[in-house]
């Protein structure tokens, strides 16, 4: 085998006790455990290593430039990322991702894999000519590899990446809904005051089932492509009976991208998505593609990051109800929060107490807005460059409650594209040739107009703030302190009822008649600060090269020196570039940045990508600060930060449910309603004998008395 060391994939005896790992339907199940055992377990993934060096390429390089020695590959996956790193005498690199920001895997076989085969995704992406992807080994027997590397992969994106997440969110919506219901009686039985504000809402159930469609276009007669819509993901399997070559690519609902209907030369319409843009039929298929796009976008939005941003305001909703139920039954037990120390050493040891209240959200919303941002002078050389064919256009810009359309008119062109603020990578506010001003990809008017500009790039900052990945782990946040709450109030009210927790084992036969316990009362908390809230910093790196060349090709116009800042904020990352002629800045939030390691050429030269290289190129200790920094606010504000906050919530909800168990038991020997101290001092003044009464009379006549003597 191709690979140096390699552990067992999810080894039986530290993953899972006591069962086999088998693959089923493209999941991870355990035999002996259903689903929802792995969606409420926590398992570290155990680290696996892999040697993907493309032996070819490496046998030619070494001869033609034997100075740069063996290019070697190698890459790890542990339980939250995968790196891939690359080393030869010169050149060093590497790159880390979340398993939520893999992609695609996908993995084409030459001749049918007779001629081995190629690993695609993300972190191995194709560029534009068509190169790229990963041949591990010997390029012509590489396809049992290929086949493992892909398989690996595609089992920890399910279990580490957006399939997990979504599918955590409603196994633990559920549990929540399960512990309103089954308060409701705690809180008749103690004669609590609740009134409900929020009635309980059950999750939706269905799941839509596999869709097939066959996308082939009829102009490619050796070309089968089919496309499958599986409840998770979509699948694209492309065969070319000529050459024997087979593809098959799969991408999660939430890395699907712009999923939208384009049409072009006045009939053609086709679907275009990071799947690949398809023209079914002989390009003219209109009610397919409409079909195919509708369907497409209706999974994303249940199953990909719009889909998770509405499951969480609604879990808002439920968590925020179920703790003014626990509120209720604590005020009419006279409960005390938080539970003492001994309660918390014996049944939360390490765990920190939250505020009272510090969970509490309010879900906001946005204002619907539509901008015209048609391009003038793109317009004129489009009319020119067709003899007036394609008519003057007319680009809109619709600011929708979860989404961006820009839709483009023109009489060869109508084109509706969306854009889940979600999947907006970064707002890019340029200013260029002094009085030129652009955000993304909008350019309104001439160029010049500034204000509107400036307007289009604070509105869509604020919609990616509100009702993007930096809402996502505020809402994740504020229901973890939410969790918590609930879970040790539950806790002060057992302890002040007289009931143990954990349960005695006599309790627990009693509770659980036989039944296995859960397994929450033996669980620790999954993660200790999963996320961490930073301050802002700010890094110079100007790089001298670019300043030299910026002004000797601009002839001075440009300045001397062309500066670069990078701010971290402390949700996301802000790119600043500035000369005389330009100024640019760019806003990615953490979830969104790729790879932020150093990379090293020649030795001494030190960049990270996407970010740049300080001074000469060579300021070793700076660029490996800012890559450090990056990668602790991208871990504690990304997609792993995210994973990690859902595993603790869902730990809270499943101990506040042995805490419903624990107070269900002990219902039969409830005492009646409690009063506080305060009022029994009350009842105590009222009552009394009149000899007391006649004492304290006369004991308040001799005070005034002795205090008017003077005055007498």
């Amino acid at each position: 085998m191709a690979h140096y060391h390699r552990q067992p994939p999810f080894a039986s005896a530290a993953a899972y006790p006591t069962s086999q790992v088998l693959m089923q339907s493209g999941s991870i199940v355990a035999q002996g455990q259903d689903e929802s055992a792995l969606l409420e377990t926590w398992v570290e993934l155990p680290t696996m290593h892999y040697d993907v060096t493309n032996k070819d390429s490496a046998c030619i390089m070494c001869c033609l430039c034997p100075c740069m020695g063996w290019n070697s590959l190698r890459m790890v996956m542990d339980d939250q990322e995968v790196t891939l790193k690359a080393k030869n005498f010169c050149c060093t690199s590497v790159q880390k991702r979340p398993y939520a920001q893999l992609g695609e895997v996908t993995v084409i076989r030459k001749l049918g894999g007779a001629c081995g085969a190629v690993l695609l995704s993300d972190l191995t992406p194709v560029t534009e000519d068509g190169q790229g992807g990963m041949a591990p080994g010997w390029s012509c027997c590489n396809t049992r590899l290929v086949e493992e590397l892909a398989e690996e992969l595609q089992r920890r994106k399910e279990v580490r990446g957006s399939i997990a997440q979504i599918q955590k969110l409603d196994h633990m919506y559920n549990h929540v809904l399960q512990l309103r219901g089954r308060l409701m009686p705690l809180l008749a039985q103690r004669g609590a005051k609740y009134q409900e504000w929020v009635p309980i809402l059950p999750d939706d159930p269905v799941q839509r089932p596999d869709q097939v469609y066959n996308m082939s276009n009829f102009l490619e007669c050796c070309t089968i492509r089919k496309l499958i819509l599986r409840p998770e993901e979509a699948e694209v399997r492309v065969e070319d009976i000529c050459s024997c070559n087979q593809i098959v690519q799969k991408r999660e609902y939430a890395q699907l991208g712009n999923v939208n209907r384009l049409k072009s030369c006045i009939c053609c319409v086709g679907v275009s998505s990071d799947l690949g843009h398809f023209n079914p039929g002989y390009g003219c298929n209109r009610s397919k593609v409409n079909e195919v796009v509708e369907e497409m976008q209706d999974r994303m939005i249940r199953r990909g990051n719009m889909g998770q941003i509405r499951k969480q305001e609604l879990l808002l909703q439920q968590m925020g109800e179920l703790l003014r139920q626990v509120n209720a039954l604590q005020g009419a037990t006279a409960a005390y929060y938080p539970p003492s120390p001994a309660m918390m050493k014996r049944a939360f040891p390490g765990e920190k107490v939250p505020r009272e209240g510090s969970g509490a959200w309010k879900i906001t919303s946005v204002e619907e807005k539509s901008y015209n941002i048609t391009d003038y002078c793109q317009n004129c050389a489009k009319c020119c460059c067709t003899l007036g064919c394609a008519g003057w256009g007319t680009d809109m810009l619709d600011l929708e409650k979860d989404s961006l359309y820009l839709v483009e008119k023109d009489n060869f062109d109508n084109s509706r594209i969306k854009m889940p603020y979600a999947q907006l990578e970064s707002v890019d506010y340029t200013r260029e040739s002094c009085c030129f001003y652009r955000v993304n990809f909008a350019s309104p008017g001439w160029g010049c107009n500034r204000k509107l500009v400036e307007e289009l790039a604070e509105e869509l900052q604020h919609r990616k703030i509100e009702r993007g990945n930096v809402a996502q782990i505020r809402q994740l946040e504020a229901l973890d302190k939410s969790s918590r709450e609930i879970q040790f109030k539950l806790a002060s009210t057992i302890e002040r009822l007289g009931s143990n927790y954990p349960p005695t084992p006599k309790d627990m036969s009693t509770m659980y008649r036989g039944v296995m316990a859960p397994k929450a009362l033996t669980m620790d908390r999954p993660h200790n600060e999963p996320s961490q809230t930073f301050e802002t910093k700010e890094f110079d790196v100007t790089n001298y090269c670019t300043s030299f060349f910026s002004f000797v090709c601009s002839l001075g116009c440009a300045g001397p020196c062309t500066k670069e800042k990078i701010e971290l904020q402390p949700e996301e990352m802000v790119k600043t570039t500035q000369n005389w002629c330009l100024t640019r800045k760019e806003r990615t939030p953490y979830a969104q940045l790729g790879s932020v390691d150093v990379e090293s050429a020649c030795g001494c030269c030190r960049s990270i990508p996407d970010v740049g290289s300080a001074g000469c190129g060579c300021s070793v200790r700076l660029m490996e600060e800012l890559a450090d920094e990056l990668q602790e606010r991208k871990v504690k504000r990304g997609n792993i930060a995210q994973i990690k906050l859902k595993e603790n919530i869902m730990y809270s909800v499943l101990k506040s449910k042995t805490m419903v168990d624990v107070l269900e038991n002990s219902a039969g020997k409830m005492p009646g309603p409690v009063t506080r101290k305060v009022v029994k001092k009350v009842t105590k003044k009222k009552v009394g004998t009149k000899k007391s009464t006649a004492k304290a009379s006369t004991k308040q006549g001799k005070k005034k008395s002795t205090k008017q003597a003077p005055r007498g």
